[in-house]
């Protein structure tokens, strides 16, 4: 067997230490030097207990991100996010935090490249770690843990171009408040607001954002789906490197997305192995990937301890929530006993209640009984204008609104947010409105 073997290299060498990079003026507090901006995602990709911050610079003034609401961001060449890891030596001890690693992430013309400071022992800086990467054991950590500083190869499997690079850095993830000096703002407002974007992010309230596993006011799947969006999706996409046949992304509905049932590339030696196996967490291959189960663990670089809280968050959706749920093949069947009946189909009202089927499948209503017809209340006070409403149990609720009953948009006041609740609750959005226009609204449902 022959391979080939690099004999040289070309090109500037990168700084040898952090202090060289010149990212901070402050290494004892990280305090970084002008141009480097300080971010926060909604969720963490998983790092071995590791607290992480984050900041990002762009080269030139006058580059600037190209804004998509689902899709990847467009990032310049010479973009750069810094990322810094802390861990507790004694885990969950703060007082035994140390600094262990910074990286970095350059995008260029076609792609990206990382490199990885490892922090001394006696903290006062961190030395470039070599391009093989490095695994050694955590000084004094109890228990004890081993520390992957990745390969520049390994930051280049992770970071692809169809996850979008910069993994966080998307509408999804920055859709949250932050701090930026004594303000407290919306992330995306706030960086529009400095021209960070090509154009200017309009709308904010219409866009959606992942939820953490601990958010309980999100449904199970939801949080589920982020997970998956945020570790996964890099990879497991179409055009993606997995060899899997799932899709990871939040854009791709969990019906459409070959998770449910799902079949496998690899059942790992049983024919009863499914992605996931609704009650059945023995037969479901994603808790088996988790936690390594017999498996090639994932996610399958750059970590060594199993994600315990999200293994747990996958357990609780599989032999919760799956049980009960239905999409709405398995809800026609329940009520009709059939799929292709005119009585069942998507756009019948068999119940003459003047809710559709489709509507009454996202309502989790009973088709042949006639039930209060799914409106809105209104409440206009002058300028301003309320509509309350029972917003269902994992579902999405969006108004929309329009003039002329032909050109409709999302009513953008606060709330009014792309959202999946755990529970079924009362929800009241409120808003002004220009006079003297008459103004019809709709409502918009969906499941994650």
């Amino acid at each position: 067997m022959k391979r080939l073997a690099r004999s040289g290299t070309t090109g500037t060498a990168p700084p040898a230490t952090l202090s060289a990079t010149g990212a901070f003026s402050n290494l004892a507090t990280l305090t970084p030097n002008a141009g480097l901006v300080a971010y926060a995602p909604n969720v963490n990709f998983w790092s071995d207990y590791a607290i992480k911050s984050r900041w990002f610079a762009i080269k030139n003034l006058t580059d600037t991100v190209g804004f998509s609401a689902n899709g990847n961001w467009t990032l310049p060449t010479g973009m750069v996010w810094v990322k810094h890891f802390d861990i507790d030596t004694t885990r969950g001890n703060p007082a035994t935090r140390r600094k262990l690693e910074t990286r970095f992430l350059v995008k260029t013309a076609t792609d990206a490249y990382g490199l990885s400071y490892k922090w001394r022992e006696d903290q006062t800086d961190a030395d470039l770690v070599a391009e093989d990467g490095l695994s050694e054991l955590i000084p004094s950590s109890s228990p004890v843990q081993t520390w992957r500083y990745p390969s520049r190869t390994e930051c280049r499997i992770c970071h692809t171009t169809v996850g979008g690079h910069a993994l966080s850095f998307n509408t999804r993830q920055m859709n949250r408040t932050q701090l930026f000096g004594a303000q407290t703002l919306n992330q995306l407002s706030a960086l529009s607001g400095v021209g960070y974007f090509t154009t200017p992010v309009m709308d904010v309230n219409s866009l959606s954002a992942y939820a953490p596993a601990d958010d309980t006011n999100s449904s199970l799947e939801w949080r589920v789906r982020s997970y998956l969006a945020v570790n996964c999706a890099q990879c497991h996409q179409p055009g993606g490197a997995s060899i899997g046949n799932w899709d990871a992304r939040a854009t791709t509905p969990t019906d459409s997305a070959n998770l449910i049932n799902g079949l496998l590339v690899n059942d790992g030696g049983d024919p009863n192995n499914r992605w996931c196996v609704a009650g059945d967490s023995g037969h479901s291959m994603i808790l088996q990937r988790l936690s390594g189960t017999g498996v090639q663990r994932m996610p399958p670089l750059g970590t060594n301890e199993r994600d315990l809280a999200n293994e747990t968050l996958l357990t609780d959706w599989i032999n919760s929530a799956l049980p009960s749920r239905k999409n709405f093949t398995q809800w026609q069947i329940t009520h009709f006993g059939s799929t292709s009946i005119p009585e069942a189909q998507a756009a019948a009202n068999p119940d003459g209640d003047e809710q559709r089927n489709d509507l009454e499948f996202l309502l989790d209503e009973n088709p042949l009984a006639f039930d209060p017809s799914y409106l809105p209340i209104s409440s206009p006070a002058g300028a301003a204008f309320s509509l309350t409403f029972n917003h269902p149990a994992n579902r999405s609720v969006l108004i929309e609104i329009t003039t002329d009953l032909q050109t409709w948009s999302q009513w953008n006041v606060p709330g009014n947010t792309p959202y999946f609740p755990a529970t079924t609750q009362p929800r009241t959005l409120t808003g002004p409105l220009a006079t003297p226009n008459s103004y019809f609204f709709r409502m918009r449902l969906s499941t994650p």
